[in-house]
């Protein structure tokens, strides 16, 4: 599993983490705590803080689908958009076998 903020920041910055599956909630929470754009989904300039948890499970929820399915060869979110009140797929890619 690869967490990051997405696009060409996560490419510019050189800010993203690698976490082995299977992953625990937690263990995906602490990561997106401790990327440098963790600062931006704690709340940054006073804007609202971001609901952390609810974008480490869906990560962990990607992660068990991904390992529940052998005909998925990749999958990707991105963006992820998480407000105060959750985390919603803006878009996915999900690339199977044939």
């Amino acid at each position: 599993l690869t967490l990051g903020a997405g696009g060409t920041l996560a490419e510019l910055l050189a800010d993203t983490v690698v976490l082995l599956a299977p992953v625990t909630v937690e263990e995906a929470e602490r990561a997106l705590a401790g990327l440098r754009a963790g600062s931006l989904l704690a709340g940054f300039r006073g804007r609202p803080a971001g609901n952390g948890r609810a974008a480490a499970e869906a990560a962990v929820r990607l992660v068990e689908l991904v390992s529940s399915r052998p005909d998925i060869v990749e999958a990707e979110v991105n963006p992820l958009l998480v407000t105060a009140d959750g985390a919603w797929a803006a878009d996915a890619l999900i690339t199977r076998s044939v």
